[in-house]
């Protein structure tokens, strides 16, 4: 990857980050849209601070003090989402990111965000102590030496879900529909 690629992708991350620390909502989705397509909302609880937080830019904001001031927070949820992954992580590289954690989380999923290129991982742990745990030691944590990318965490209140079986119907319908198209023009005669 060239400089210039390298720097868009490393400051669209970190302005992301930007985008989360002050947000207390975002919109998400999950699943093949050809089987089963799931959105909805995820809430944060907001913090005290959350307003003068407003105005951070990637110009104005030091990511190692933002961090060393998030580490302290605590968590009242079992339920953290960690995002935005960056777009070369895979699951199988994020699973082992966080290996030793395995038998403290009850259920791992991965969603899109309407963050614009972003996805995220919803974790549900087997308890409160043990997502406080996990937020102090990965908040802000590289995910490797050779990249800048770092590991943020946000606390996660409530999900909204819904089951768009509408928007499924059309999908499929829509997918039917070229293949129907596609098979005329693989079996008409020239």
């Amino acid at each position: 990857m060239d400089d210039d690629k390298k720097d868009d992708v490393e400051s669209h991350f970190f302005s992301l980050i930007c985008s989360l620390i002050t947000c207390d909502q975002i919109d998400y989705w999950i699943g093949n849209p050809s089987v089963e397509l799931i959105t909805g909302t995820i809430f944060f609880r907001k913090d005290e601070d959350q307003s003068q937080k407003k105005h951070l830019t990637l110009k104005n904001i030091n990511f190692n003090e933002v961090v060393d001031e998030l580490r302290k927070k605590e968590i009242e949820t079992n339920i953290l989402l960690v995002a935005p992954m960056p777009i070369d992580k895979n699951f199988f590289e994020f699973g082992d990111f966080i290996k030793d954690w395995e038998n403290e989380i009850l259920e791992m999923r991965i969603i899109q965000t309407s963050m614009s290129r972003s996805y995220g991982v919803l974790i549900c742990f087997s308890s409160n102590e043990t997502s406080q745990k996990f937020y102090w030691h990965f908040q802000g944590k590289k995910y490797n030496d050779l990249e800048p990318f770092i590991c943020f965490l946000k606390e996660v209140i409530n999900v909204k879900k819904i089951i768009n079986k509408e928007k499924v119907f059309v999908l499929r319908s829509n997918w039917f529909m070229k293949e129907q198209k596609l098979m005329k023009k693989i079996t008409s005669p020239l």
